[in-house]
């Protein structure tokens, strides 16, 4: 599974988690009103984050990042259980002098099972290449159990030739990384190993006929 699959399958699952033994969920859209670089706009956000949402209102939940096409500034997309005012909130920031540079603040109810809606941001995202070296979504005061994407495991094909091959290269030479030749008949092997299974006496046939090398023996 590439990893932009994995980031979104992470955040509906924490989406989900969040949601649960509530009836409804609150996502805000905060978007600034001028088109600036990306890491300029995750500064402005950042900031926002920590001196309003947070320190003035206690948010906590989950954010995803989106470019709008239609001219105008950065997108943030917050689900949260927290519902207050509007205008509450845009005191604040006036108040925190935090008000510049943001333009249109929205939020509406949504049924904590759709929650996960949000995450169709993430593709677009990650195929504009905007966001390359930025999170796309982050977790904001959720604690440590949230999901994370390091706790998604695959179970393809593909994913699983690559376990095997990982685990052959820990008994190898200390070039694999750069000797072709041992990629491919690595490749081979693990090929092999998922085809017939690991304890076949195919398979150890097979071993026995590429070499020592691929029975990780020397």
């Amino acid at each position: 599974m590439k990893s932009g699959r994995k980031t979104g399958v992470a955040l509906r699952a924490n989406l989900r988690a969040m949601g649960e033994g509530r009836k409804w969920l609150y996502l805000w859209t905060f978007t600034l009103e001028a088109v600036i670089p990306v890491k300029t706009a995750c500064s402005a956000w950042k900031s926002f984050l920590r001196d309003v949402l947070v320190r003035r209102f206690g948010f906590a939940g989950y954010r995803v990042f989106e470019l709008h096409p239609k001219g105008h500034g950065l997108h943030v997309h917050f689900v949260t259980t927290k519902r207050i005012s509007v205008v509450a909130l845009r005191d604040a920031m006036e108040d925190l002098k935090a008000a510049v540079g943001w333009g249109r603040i929205h939020v509406v109810r949504i049924p904590s099972q759709m929650a996960d809606y949000v995450a169709k941001y993430l593709r677009k995202g990650q195929r504009c290449g905007a966001f390359a070296g930025v999170r796309i979504w982050a977790a904001v005061r959720m604690g440590k159990a949230r999901v994370l994407v390091s706790d998604i495991e695959c179970n393809t094909i593909l994913s699983r030739l690559v376990k095997l091959m990982r685990r052959r290269f820990t008994s190898w030479c200390e070039d694999f990384s750069t000797n072709h030749v041992q990629q491919y008949r690595a490749y081979q092997a693990a090929l092999w190993e998922y085809a017939l299974g690991h304890d076949s006496t195919d398979y150890k046939g097979v071993l026995l006929e590429m070499g020592p090398l691929c029975c990780g023996q020397s």
